[in-house]
């Protein structure tokens, strides 16, 4: 049985934590002996175990500090894995350097669009440390290889977040258009934009409720700025929430109105219900949305823009969009889809 160690040690819980746990559930169905390292307690909480799926507690540490280097390798050469999956950024380093002093194959995830930083550093991560690496969409691609001279086309492999199409279990309230948005509440994902859009959205007479689902360290001023713009009577932030499958299921419109992003998992999920999306323009928003035919992009902190597309597509009879998104989701996102690519990029 080929083994693969997955490395995921953030404290939180987000697109990647969800997208790793994802990837080592479906491998361990496919008779593959996978580890998965983590430290957050929502994924332990939420995982599930079986006799090809293990868990394991370790924090990520310093980057330079001994200690967390030695435990890495320490752990690598205790399980013996085929592959080592390294899927943040500060694994890149500790994880990379231990499994090459293992002499095992290196596979990185890189769900954002960043530009390489040509410090010593990542020098040896994309020229020593990685046989291969993965992104969640073309834009993404294209960056790292225009600024990483270390890499070649090759060792770079576009494998998009799968999801499951979904049926909606309630039907909206016909009073209200229901908008949704979901992450960390963090200035990253441009939940204040958002409001302010809100705002100019009111003075158009909609009638609409939004919900912000997510916990993070900006909810006490979002939430503040909420009430200076006199929305309280049309947001809620329900905080982080078990039940997705509800939260989608209610949703008239999803919006992302992130400052920067990767292929956001949440509008994914969310056209999987066959909800429209607005969305800033993103790496990846083109993709997802197919230049804009499935929904509407807008330029990146604008809450005028944004408020204007949420406007009209609110007004909009979205049936039909309904029907071409979740054809698009089922074509170019589904999990099989994803799933076979990894099983191709890791065990080669």
């Amino acid at each position: 049985m080929r083994k693969l160690v997955i490395f995921c040690r953030s404290k939180g819980w987000g697109g990647t934590e969800k997208n790793s746990l994802l990837i080592a559930q479906e491998l361990s169905k496919k008779n593959y002996q996978v580890y998965l390292v983590s430290n957050s307690d929502h994924l332990f909480s939420i995982a599930k175990p079986n006799e090809n799926l293990s868990l394991i507690r370790m924090n990520s540490g310093g980057d330079l500090n001994p200690v967390s280097i030695w435990k890495t390798y320490q752990l690598i050469r205790r399980l013996q894995p085929d592959c080592v999956f390294l899927t943040m950024n500060k694994d890149y380093w500790l994880g990379g350097l231990a499994a090459y002093l293992s002499g095992k194959r290196v596979v990185i995830r890189l769900g954002i669009e960043r530009e390489t930083k040509q410090n010593l550093k990542y020098r040896l991560i994309y020229g020593r440390f990685i046989d291969l690496v993965t992104v969640n969409s073309q834009v993404i691609k294209d960056t790292l290889l225009r600024t990483t001279p270390q890499l070649t086309e090759s060792q770079l492999r576009v494998i998009h977040n799968g999801v499951t199409i979904k049926t909606k279990n309630s039907t909206t309230d016909s009073e209200f258009k229901m908008i949704g948005a979901a992450g960390r509440l963090t200035e990253q994902k441009g939940f204040d934009i958002l409001l302010n859009a809100l705002s100019q959205l009111k003075k158009s007479n909609q009638q609409f409720k939004v919900i912000i689902a997510g916990e993070g360290p900006d909810e006490v001023k979002l939430k503040s700025h909420c009430s200076e713009l006199g929305l309280n009577d049309h947001v809620s932030f329900p905080g982080f929430l078990s039940d997705m499958n509800a939260f989608y299921s209610q949703l008239d419109l999803f919006v992302i109105s992130s400052r920067y992003e990767g292929m956001a998992s949440a509008a994914t999920e969310a056209m999987a219900y066959g909800i429209p999306v607005v969305t800033t323009n993103v790496s990846g928003a083109n993709e997802l949305l197919d230049n804009g035919r499935l929904g509407k992009i807008v330029p990146i902190g604008s809450a005028a823009d944004l408020a204007k597309a949420i406007d009209e597509l609110l007004q909009s009879n979205n049936q039909n969009l309904s029907q071409e998104i979740i054809r698009h989701i089922e074509i170019n996102y589904s999990i099989d889809s994803m799933i076979a690519n990894y099983e191709k990029a890791l065990f080669p």
